[in-house]
């Protein structure tokens, strides 16, 4: 089954979102012509990304909480596709930020953890994200999956909004390292596996994968470039991680 298939029917409802967009962008275009404030301008941009939404924020409410079965009827290529999109869009919050904001937010890593690759404790960089899954929904008992991030100073669904595209709502949720829900945030068939990341193993204890970023700095000492990887994790003795087919090295640039 394709995307397209299913996007196609929603055609009316993303030309309304067309006329409102043109009409924030219109408004954009007087206010910054008359000298508005950087400010109040960004709030406009933020307004226009969250109306533009994207195939991954549609896909969570129709995908969200099928069974596995059901899921993989839609192709994976096509599956790989919004899970991209999601980490494209977690990838560009954080560029243009200055470096020692970066390092308050993910918990004061190194700069050579932050930049990665050999050398760094890990090569794929720092943990932004581990992402839990519970229940596949094959088990009549519903899909059920974690957001978690333990050490930063960011709350687990503003991430997911941030996955979205939407960095309006910074700050609005109280920290809170967990975010379970009866529902996936990742689509692909790496990521909704629940067997061992290594040679199909039953895990002992969780089933996790995690998204790292390596980052890359300007001359200014802002974020110029994130490159995301996805590894799948389980605990049986020890941590074992596989890369995620198809969502290794996912570089964003300012």
């Amino acid at each position: 089954m394709k995307l397209s298939k299913i996007f196609g029917q929603k055609g009316r409802g993303v030309a309304e979102y067309a006329l409102i967009i043109a009409f924030v962008l219109g408004l954009g275009f007087i206010l910054s012509s008359v000298g508005i404030k950087d400010s109040i301008k960004g709030v406009f941009a933020q307004a226009v990304a969250y109306l533009k939404g994207g195939a991954y924020a549609s896909a969570l409410a129709t995908y969200g909480q099928i069974s596995n079965t059901e899921l993989k009827n839609v192709e994976n290529g096509d599956r790989l596709s919004l899970d991209r999109e999601a980490l494209t869009n977690l990838g560009k919050k954080f560029l243009g930020m200055q470096k020692s904001d970066l390092k308050k937010l993910l918990n004061n890593p190194s700069d050579k953890n932050l930049a990665g690759g050999q050398g760094a404790s890990n090569p794929f960089g720092v943990i932004l994200l581990d992402y839990e899954v519970g229940s596949t929904g094959d088990d009549g008992k519903g899909v059920t999956t974690k957001l978690r991030y333990n050490g930063g100073s960011f709350n687990s669904e503003d991430v997911l909004e941030w996955m979205k595209g939407n960095y309006a709502p910074d700050g609005s949720h109280t920290y809170n390292k967990d975010h379970s829900t009866s529902g996936r945030y990742f689509f692909s068939n790496d990521t909704i596996d629940k067997s061992g990341a290594v040679n199909g193993t039953t895990p002992e204890g969780t089933h996790t994968a995690t998204v790292r970023g390596r980052f890359a700095f300007d001359s200014e000492g802002r974020v110029s470039a994130v490159t995301l990887t996805m590894t799948r994790s389980i605990n049986s003795g020890g941590w074992q991680r596989d890369v995620c087919d198809g969502l290794e090295n996912i570089t964003v640039n300012r």
